[in-house]
């Protein structure tokens, strides 16, 4: 064991794959991770085909390396979620995401009798945990995955000006109160992306009230070869994984691919669609493909020779260290984690723009054998974000070691990027 305090995570959903309680796990710091279902059959990645797709995912909710003895289910939450993803986008699904957010925060509180010095949340499902934990003497850590209001008016705007038909659900006003005070009661923010932390800022968290912590990679290595790519023997074919939604920037992928039309070059677009296809133009080089398995994601990755990242506003982007694993090369807008090294590993082009994803694109036509050069850099850049590269920086928030105490007024200098992070 080789931490002396232990860590409450509560968690909804599979988000970035159990990556924070299974890096605590590995290191014995998780005290037990609270999710609304875990389950108790272990398909994997080959879950029953027949099943409609949230009971599928659902079959997918569990980790090999956190033990089930650790894990504590809120069975209520979990069929609120559930209820409320069989719903069409509006309001009576955004209503039941919140009751399910709160039955779950509610449930957290309840569970706090297992032994722990810190406790680990989410944005919008933590508030009343956070304020539990707190006046329990708690060291109480949020981590925020997105950048709040500014998501929400991004996606606003683009379909103000697309004027699409969707299937977006946009939560209450009073959501961002939730936020607010969620930000206020943590005696620690963490962000996943300088991206985020500025939008934080601009919506008045304190700067040293925020860490940066990138999201962690601890997914063992798998023998992919590394991509390359002739003019001579096909056309460039480009991947964007991910929701198909305006704020991936899938609209501007699409007006890049219009302007590419006759060039040697096909797009490929895996991933749930927010948008009625119906409703927009999509150009005869471009194929879109709903929701597919892992294991069919994961080919995509290995038959296609870049992907193409243009959001216009991510907390990470984990899609972008999914690629790096499989030595694909990496596109994309500096809105989000910064994992693309520039001219290394990929490009970083700019957001809201056809014209340079056409740009990118063209320099790849003129010197075709940078495909092969950044895919043999991919494994080294994904090393910088291992669980042995973040850990150091989990540690230091979450106060894990026996010299840290949670004493008003402690700092810690995490490394990034110059910034103190300083405890309320």
């Amino acid at each position: 064991m080789e931490c002396d305090r232990a860590v409450l995570v509560a968690q909804i959903g599979a988000f970035e794959h159990y990556n924070i309680p299974r890096l605590l796990n590995t290191h014995g710091a998780l005290a037990a991770l609270i999710t609304d279902y875990w389950s108790p059959f272990r398909f994997g990645h080959k879950a029953p085909t027949r099943l409609p797709g949230v009971f599928k995912r659902s079959l997918q909710r569990f980790s090999a390396d956190i033990p089930s003895g650790k894990v504590i289910q809120t069975p209520l939450s979990a069929m609120l979620q559930c209820a409320g993803s069989l719903l069409r986008p509006g309001m009576y699904r955004t209503q039941l995401q919140a009751l399910a957010c709160q039955a779950f925060d509610r449930k957290v509180e309840r569970e706090s009798s297992v032994v722990h010095h810190a406790f680990w949340g989410y944005c919008n499902s933590s508030l009343q945990s956070l304020r539990y934990e707190r006046a329990n003497g708690k060291w109480a850590v949020l981590s925020q995955y997105d950048t709040g209001h500014e998501w929400e008016q991004v996606i606003k705007d683009e379909l103000k000006l697309y004027k699409l038909r969707h299937y977006y659900s946009f939560g209450p006003p009073m959501r961002y109160e939730y936020q607010a005070a969620e930000w206020e009661t943590a005696n620690q923010v963490v962000v996943n992306s300088e991206w985020t932390r500025n939008a934080l800022s601009r919506a008045g968290v304190p700067s040293d009230k925020m860490a940066l912590i990138p999201i962690p990679w601890l997914e063992e290595p798998i023998g992919v070869p590394p991509h390359s790519w002739s003019p001579a023997t096909r056309p460039l074919k480009v991947l964007f994984v991910g929701r198909f939604c305006v704020g991936k920037g899938v609209m501007y992928a699409l007006d890049a691919a219009r302007q590419l039309s006759g060039s040697p070059v096909q797009f490929t677009f895996v991933g749930t669609s927010l948008i009625d296809l119906s409703s927009i133009f999509v150009p005869d080089n471009v194929t879109v493909i709903e929701h597919r398995s892992r294991p069919e994601v994961l080919a995509y990755y290995d038959s296609h020779d870049v992907l193409l990242f243009p959001t216009l506003s991510d907390g990470f982007g984990l899609v972008q260290l999914e690629a790096l694993s499989r030595n694909l090369p990496v596109v994309a807008t500096n809105a989000c984690g910064t994992v693309v090294v520039p001219d290394e590993t990929g490009f970083v082009i700019d957001t809201r723009s056809a014209a340079s994803i056409v740009d990118a694109i063209k320099k790849i036509f003129d010197a075709p054998d940078c495909i092969a050069k950044w895919s043999a850099n991919c494994r080294q850049r994904l090393s910088e974000f291992s669980g042995d590269s973040v850990w150091p920086l989990l540690q230091s928030v979450l106060k894990l070691t026996a010299h840290q105490d949670d004493r008003v007024g402690q700092s810690c200098d995490l490394g990034c990027g110059g910034t103190k992070i300083t405890a309320e």
